[in-house]
């Protein structure tokens, strides 16, 4: 058992990566497959520089040149009617082979789109590939007990502290309870803006040095923390260049660009 009292769990590493739609983006996202990370992280709300308007699309022209890596998507919530969001993510999903989450900041979003892909919407809706796991990003009062009801994980936000960690770990395990679920079945994030440099002095000023990398996702995982979402850059969804996300790579996790990803099983992210 972990010190959260959760069972452990085979942790994923993500990237957030800048939303923005440059073509440097593809390439990106190629390297940090290649380098052996979990899954990619994007976001409409939330990016340095500022996002683009769909995650989605970005997730399918993503998906194209990233074949095996799993795509998340975070929503912006007040930008498509659930029902059209339902839809464009069915075929954001059928276009990246079956590899895609979504992230929803409310709950009630959340509920309409999940019913929506479970075919319980409006008819003649192009089904997925599969089940589209649903990520809850919000942190408000009920916000354990509807991640437990309607999703498949949980994101805590940015820079949260071990303690933070183990007490939304324990809400969730006491919304399992009493809902009935096994608390394994739902995966707990957390994310970092690590910018991570092989210069000592410059990793030092950042207060992220290689070791202090291997200490966070001690911490985090410790906690009960199962996905860990790295931005490599001094802000969420930035990018400061790929030695960064390649450094935390090799030296902070051990990868090489022939690994299977570092749980050595399933790399869907889902």
């Amino acid at each position: 058992m972990s010190p959260a009292g959760r069972e452990p769990v085979a942790i994923r590493h993500s990237v957030a990566l800048p939303t923005a739609s440059g073509r440097s983006l593809p390439g990106i996202a190629k390297m940090v497959e290649r380098l052996g990370f979990d899954s990619l992280w994007l976001s409409e709300v939330d990016s340095d520089p500022p996002p683009a308007r769909d995650a989605l699309v970005l997730c399918s022209a993503v998906g194209i040149v990233a074949s095996e890596v799993g795509l998340v998507a975070l929503l912006d919530p007040g930008a498509r009617l659930p029902t059209v969001a339902a839809k464009a993510a069915a075929g954001a999903d059928r276009m990246c082979g079956g590899r895609l989450s979504l992230g929803l900041s409310k709950s009630e979003h959340a509920e309409d789109i999940r019913a929506t892909l479970d075919g319980r919407g409006p008819p003649n809706l192009p089904p997925p590939v599969g089940p589209v796991p649903l990520w809850l990003t919000d942190d408000d009062a009920d916000a354990a007990e509807a991640a437990v009801r309607l999703a498949d994980g949980w994101f805590l936000g940015w820079n949260q502290d071990a303690s933070r960690v183990v007490q939304a770990v324990h809400r969730l395990e006491e919304e399992c309870d009493a809902q009935g679920r096994d608390p394994r079945s739902i995966r707990v994030a957390v994310g970092a803006a690590a910018a991570v440099d092989a210069d000592v002095a410059v990793a030092q000023s950042q207060q992220w040095t290689v070791e202090r990398g291997r200490e966070w996702v001690t911490e985090m995982s410790g906690a009960g923390a199962t996905d860990l979402v790295l931005s490599f850059a001094a802000r969420p969804f930035g990018w400061s260049g790929g030695s960064a996300a390649e450094i935390w790579a090799t030296e902070v996790l051990g990868l090489s660009s022939t690994d299977d990803g570092y749980h050595g099983g399933e790399r869907r992210g889902r």
